[in-house]
This record gives C-alpha cells, structure tokens and sequence, in this order.
C-alpha cells in the first residue's frame, strides 16, 4: 500500500483524505455535468443547503 501512495505522492493519514475528498468532488461535479435534467432538492434537503451556507457566513467572522 505505501507503493501506491508513494507513487500519488501520499504521505500521511491526512493527505490520504484530501486526496479522497478531491477524488469524489470531482466526480460529483462530473456526474452533475452529465445528467440532462436539473437535480431538484426536496425540502429538507433544501433546508440542509441553507443552514449549511448560513453557518460558513457565519464561522468567516467569528
């Protein structure tokens, strides 16, 4: 296992879940790019988005 991380230049623990991070944003985003039809949130979800967003405005000035 340390060949392969050696070789995606993984070091640690840490950079073992960035890279994983990266790798499903990514194809997210690509999955999104691809669906013909808009993704529609129910309302809870929508719920979600918002206070998610809210609570990043807000860690910015505390």
């Amino acid at each position: 296992m340390k060949k392969e991380f050696a070789e995606i230049n993984i070091n640690n623990y840490f950079e073992s879940i960035e890279f994983s991070d990266k790798f499903f944003k990514y194809y997210t985003e690509l999955n999104r790019s691809l669906c013909e039809k808009d993704i529609e949130l129910e309302e809870w979800q929508k719920n979600i988005l918002k206070y998610s967003i809210d609570l990043k405005i807000n860690m910015r000035y505390i």
